[in-house]
């Protein structure tokens, strides 16, 4: 991943979807492996650690911050839960078209200090742009659809992808059984899995959103995450430079930079 030869103005990355939250500035000349990062602990951390590593690195002001939280599209009402979450999810990808970028939202509200923006990404869209961000999987996913699996510590994500675009998404809680998950992998890739079936079960949901016949069922996995060693008879472990702690970081920043680029 090269995502500092597109970078022209510092951009930061914030990863707020688990216990503890991980920051990652990007910085326009400087190889991925130098940039300067931050691991906070505690809800609403996250302004307050942002402000002082962009102090400490003299970023007067980043382009923008991207933020992975749950919370990236909920509603103004308040009601929400991973049910309706995922609901909201669908209608992003379907209005987006599958472009993980064109899923993010502007923050309405507590914009990150020091930043010109804030933009918004449910783990999902997050995981889908830290998928894309492995160089075999994104070549082959030109060639054919992939299968990315995100195995965390609180929840197990699955994305179904073709030529950068997201196809289907999954997602369960990271307790369900391994068999059990790998069995719902299969029924997807058969374009055959009614979301009923994985709310009963506990999950969050699923849903198809595209599948193109080019995409030709889906086939070669890629395993990220923590916990991915659970599914290693599954498919190939992906390429994780770095801490693994910051590879959704480093999946906002490269897809941002990408589609900054000219």
């Amino acid at each position: 991943m090269k995502p500092s030869s597109d970078l022209v103005r510092p951009l930061l990355a914030i990863d707020a979807s688990g216990s503890a939250t991980v920051l990652l500035l990007a910085l326009p000349g400087q190889r991925p492996g130098l940039w300067p990062s931050a691991i906070c602990h505690g809800g609403g951390c996250h302004d307050a650690a942002a402000a002082g590593l962009l102090r400490q690195n003299g970023v007067t002001c980043a382009e923008a911050a991207i933020v992975c939280t749950p919370t990236a599209l909920s509603p103004a009402d308040g009601t929400f839960d991973d049910r309706r979450r995922m609901l909201l999810w669908k209608e992003a990808v379907e209005s987006g078209e599958g472009a993980p970028l064109r899923t993010l939202r502007p923050a309405a509200a507590h914009a990150c200090p020091g930043c010109g923006s804030t933009l918004l990404a449910d783990p999902l869209a997050a995981f889908a742009m830290a998928a894309l961000a492995d160089g075999r999987l994104r070549a082959r996913c030109w060639e054919e659809g992939v299968t990315a699996v995100w195995a965390g510590n609180c929840r197990t994500r699955v994305l179904f992808l073709f030529r950068d675009c997201i196809c289907a998404s999954y997602e369960h809680r990271a307790g369900q059984e391994a068999d059990s998950i790998a069995e719902d992998i299969r029924q997807i890739q058969l374009n055959w899995l009614p979301s009923e079936r994985v709310l009963s079960s506990g999950g969050s949901g699923c849903f198809i959103h595209h599948y193109p016949p080019e995409a030709e069922g889906f086939r070669p996995v890629y395993l990220f995450g923590p916990q991915r060693m659970r599914f290693s008879g599954m498919g190939k472990m992906a390429e994780c430079p770095g801490d693994p702690a910051f590879a959704i970081c480093r999946g906002l920043i490269d897809c941002y930079a990408r589609g900054k680029a000219p």
